[in-house]
């Protein structure tokens, strides 16, 4: 694998319904380098407080963590990823430091529609058993958690909640200066060919997209492949 750079650090932005544990097996690929994890309202530590629903606000807690992170470390050194809802948080961390007037190393981006391709899932509405056989089709919620009862009743809030957040995703072109790289299963109902491709013209030179074998969960489930991308990245 690629050697990461002494300066780097990384923020990395949780799918739906993930936690500060999503990531947890990439861990011992990153070389010991700082990694900033936010924590959401309604989840790990915050667990009393109310979560958030609309993509700006859920984007303006996030970013209100990471500042004191980028006060302290270079922007410039930073690598951003987030796999699918999280890949579009991780990309608006990237717009505001940019609009800040930095340019963060790299934002790699797993199982996501580039802005400009983003779809609304249209599922926080439906009945619970619909919501669920939904989860389960397009791969956002792996079958072994659905399948167990006191697992998905834990987990509901949480996905419900970030359900209605990707519904609030708002479609549009925008472009970064910095790279991105950007990875999805072949099978992934919710990041196509055309979906991934579109952001090697939302990151600036350097810019990537591939495709693997797989559905909309494969890359979470197989670290080695986004270890390489974040490292080469990195």
């Amino acid at each position: 694998m690629s050697t990461i750079r002494q300066d780097t650090w990384f923020a990395m932005y949780p799918y739906a319904g993930g936690g500060v544990g999503a990531y947890a097996p990439l861990v011992p690929y990153l070389d010991g380098r700082h990694l900033h994890v936010p924590v959401l309202p309604g989840r790990d530590g915050r667990r009393d407080e109310t979560a958030l629903t609309e993509f700006g606000d859920l984007a303006d807690d996030l970013f209100a963590q990471l500042e004191p992170e980028l006060a302290a470390r270079r922007a410039e050194s930073l690598v951003l990823f987030g796999y699918s809802l999280g890949g579009m948080l991780a990309f608006e961390m990237a717009r505001r430091i940019e609009s800040a007037g930095t340019t963060p190393r790299a934002l790699v981006v797993g199982g996501s529609a580039a802005p400009d391709r983003w779809k609304p899932r249209g599922i926080a509405h439906l009945d619970e058993e619909t919501f669920v056989s939904r989860l389960r089709t397009l791969g956002i919620a792996p079958a072994e958690l659905l399948d167990e009862p006191w697992v998905r009743q834990a987990c509901m809030p949480a996905w419900r909640a970030d359900s209605r957040v990707a519904e609030s995703v708002p479609r549009r072109t925008a472009t970064l200066r910095c790279p991105v790289h950007a990875l999805a299963g072949h099978r992934d109902p919710l990041a196509g060919p055309a979906d991934l491709a579109s952001w090697e013209h939302t990151g600036g030179p350097g810019s990537s997209s591939g495709l693997v074998a797989g559905d909309h969960g494969t890359l979470v489930r197989n670290p080695v492949v986004l270890a390489r991308t974040l490292r080469k990245a990195a």
